[in-house]
């Protein structure tokens, strides 16, 4: 069934490929309206063969919009790690953005600078909840 699905995508990938590039014509929008849309941004490390290198960064930036009529879109989160470059991924839109650290790098983060402790937990699950702000001074306090 994998197999089926992938090569079902990978022949619409490429019919889109040759619409584009090869015969120049232009994608049609998506049909579906959304006011806001999601994507992630993230580095991924490649393992390299017989090169100076052992290692490569590929930057990988996912939103499909394909689907989406952009001409209705207001508001684009973008989550990462943080660096400039994926705060930047999804310009070429020109949607006003949004940018949130994902859960990931939050957990890490503040593990990092506050240790894996029962109150660490605690201020992780009121950021996700969207309590940053109630949880800001407490945070700042223990840093002082």
């Amino acid at each position: 069934m994998i197999r089926f699905v992938g090569a079902s995508n990978q022949a619409e990938e490429q019919d889109r490929i040759e619409q584009v590039f090869e015969k120049g014509e232009r994608l049609e929008p998506g049909r579906i309206r959304a006011k806001a849309l999601y994507g992630e941004s993230d580095g991924v490390f490649i393992p390299l063969q017989r090169e100076a290198k052992k290692k490569v960064e590929v930057r990988v930036g996912m939103l499909r919009d394909e689907h989406f009529d952009l001409s209705k879109t207001t508001q684009l989160v973008v989550r990462g790690d943080g660096n400039s470059w994926v705060k930047q991924s999804f310009d070429s839109l020109e949607l006003p953005t949004i940018f949130l650290l994902d859960r990931f790098h939050l957990y890490r983060n503040t593990r990092r600078a506050f240790g894996h402790t029962l109150k660490t937990e605690t201020w992780i699950k009121n950021i996700c909840n969207g309590y940053l702000e109630k949880m800001l001074p407490e945070m700042l306090a223990e840093v002082a």
